[in-house]
């Protein structure tokens, strides 16, 4: 998986799109979004087994694989967690889509998924994950991106968050197999075709949504507080901020008392 990522990143044909399409001719974001949802539909639906379920928050990256499960007529378990915010947001994307959700708490990783023993789910082996489609355009930090240099800098600083995330994941338990559509190599050798400016901020998975699936982008941002997606991106990332500093900041408090 880390070695596809670094062919994509070395790859000539990247470096090359990015820094001189612009320069060569102008660059229509629609054709190459629209190839780039069709291959990432593509191999999200030759990814799905009958032993797999779906993680699902308030995010918009999860938020595009489930549209494209229901737009194919794919019924997988979702699952969520119980924070509030992500939990609200994912029910209403789950009942637009009529997908089954599920909740987990702070139970251990096989206790956490008894809802879906219960309801028959009981083999499940494999988790589909949005994970790395921020992550691979730089994510948050793509805000104040002025140059390639800066993407790269800010993707491979993001990538590396996530993968030891998943190290650490791995470690505790065993269970799941987590599968990552956006790491496929021919969905990362399209993406590689886009310049970097038309990556970041979340420009890839915002068109997806407004073009694809129009009922799930009036479904509020729940990063941002329930904000509704069509608020500039900006607007979204400094709400994201804040409650996360209200987080930390409670957090302190506690360790003060």
């Amino acid at each position: 998986m880390l070695q596809v990522l670094k062919e994509s990143k070395s790859s000539n044909r990247y470096s090359h799109a990015t820094l001189t399409h612009k320069r060569d001719r102008p660059f229509s974001t629609q054709k190459y979004y629209e190839r780039f949802y069709d291959i990432l539909s593509e191999t999200v639906v030759n990814s799905i087994t009958s032993d797999m379920a779906l993680t699902l928050t308030g995010g918009w990256d999860c938020r595009c694989i489930a549209g494209i499960l229901a737009e194919n007529n794919i019924v997988l378990p979702t699952i969520t967690h119980t924070r509030r915010m992500e939990l609200v947001i994912a029910s209403k994307i789950a009942h637009t889509l009529g997908l089954p959700l599920y909740s987990y708490g702070d139970q251990k990783v096989m206790n956490a998924f008894m809802p879906l023993n219960k309801a028959g789910w009981n083999n499940i082996r494999y988790i589909l994950s949005g994970y790395f489609f921020d992550e691979i355009n730089a994510s948050g930090s793509g805000l104040w991106v002025k140059n390639y240099r800066d993407f790269l800098e800010s993707q491979e600083y993001a990538l590396s968050l996530r993968f030891d995330a998943l190290s650490s994941y791995y470690q505790k338990q065993k269970y799941f197999k987590l599968i990552f559509p956006i790491l496929n190599e021919n969905v990362l050798s399209c993406l590689s075709e886009i310049p970097y400016k038309y990556r970041v901020k979340k420009q890839i998975q915002r068109w997806i949504l407004k073009t694809h699936f129009p009922k799930l982008w009036k479904i509020p941002y729940s990063n941002s507080i329930f904000l509704p997606s069509d608020y500039p991106f900006k607007i979204h990332c400094l709400l994201n901020s804040l409650r996360r500093f209200r987080f930390y900041y409670f957090l302190k408090l506690l360790t003060k008392i």
